[in-house]
């Protein structure tokens, strides 16, 4: 078997298992359905789904194979490749080993221990440990975002909307599983921005505000959802993980969507951009 889908598998079933709020959700969804079970399906596809009509799920292989190689890279000390002139904080996160040695290649993904062996690492001398942990987070958020469309009842009739009502909902239980683990806080935050840096690093820049919200703006809504103040270190991450973007779109924005030196909040940098690159879309369009 695949190992991400094996790992998939088991975080999924343990997490439902232990978690009332979504055993809640299921109940309600098999009450007043035909259907008595959340059916879940792999895929080859880049993407994940939430399809209402058939109480199903589905999770695309690639994109687990992208998130896992993210936050592999995210806990990979054996790596020692600088990509930016990192803050002092930010220097703990994350060396991105993957963007620098390996750029991404959508159509492309292999196994990620072959891809990790090809560059001579070896995975038992990485942080694989953390890395599992920040890949079951960001899944489960993915997994609660598109039980959020089945628990709606969504139908893709106004989608932005309800990608913004999935990401509300995966947030609600998200929050209530935090009040009860505080310590889990910095993992969570940290696992469901991985998740939309995921998403920010492969859609089309054309494709944004057609079915889905700004990947910028998601980020930054979650955040506030997530009742992350300016001060938060998540705010910091963000910014790099977002600066590293443009520096990749460097074709579509120029160095005005990047704020200037007198910006000292995190949190004011990261809208800095998302506002800057809303009104450059705006004027090319």
């Amino acid at each position: 078997m695949n190992p991400i889908i094996y790992i998939v598998k088991n975080i999924i079933s343990k997490e439902v298992r232990e978690s009332t709020y979504v055993e809640k959700c299921l109940k309600d969804i098999i009450e007043r359905s035909d259907f008595h079970t959340i059916s879940m399906v792999f895929n080859e596809s880049a993407g994940c789904s939430g399809e209402s009509n058939y109480n199903k799920i589905t999770l695309g292989i690639e994109y687990l194979l992208g998130l896992w190689s993210l936050c592999f890279d995210y806990h990979t000390p054996a790596c020692e490749i600088n990509v930016y002139q990192y803050s002092k904080t930010f220097k703990n996160h994350t060396d991105l080993l993957y963007w620098t040695v390996c750029p991404w290649d959508r159509n492309n993904h292999g196994d990620f221990q072959q891809e990790i062996h090809s560059n001579g690492l070896s995975i038992e001398n990485c942080d694989s440990d953390s890395a599992y942990l920040y890949f079951e987070n960001a899944l489960w958020f993915s997994f609660l975002h598109e039980l959020g469309h089945v628990y709606k009842g969504h139908k893709k009739e106004n989608p932005i909307e309800e990608e913004k009502e999935a990401d509300s909902f995966a947030i609600m239980i998200l929050k209530e599983e935090i009040s009860q683990k505080p310590s889990a806080t910095c993992i969570k935050k940290e696992s469901i921005l991985l998740n939309l840096i995921y998403i920010l690093f492969h859609e089309k820049i054309e494709d944004w505000n057609t079915d889905h919200s700004m990947p910028i703006q998601r980020i930054c809504d979650v955040l506030e959802q997530l009742e992350s103040d300016e001060k938060d270190e998540i705010w910091e991450i963000a910014f790099y993980l977002i600066k590293y973007w443009h520096r990749t779109k460097q074709t579509f924005f120029d160095a005005s969507v990047l704020p200037t030196e007198n910006i000292k909040s995190n949190k004011d940098k990261v809208y800095f951009i998302y506002n800057a690159v809303k009104m450059k879309l705006i004027n090319e369009k």
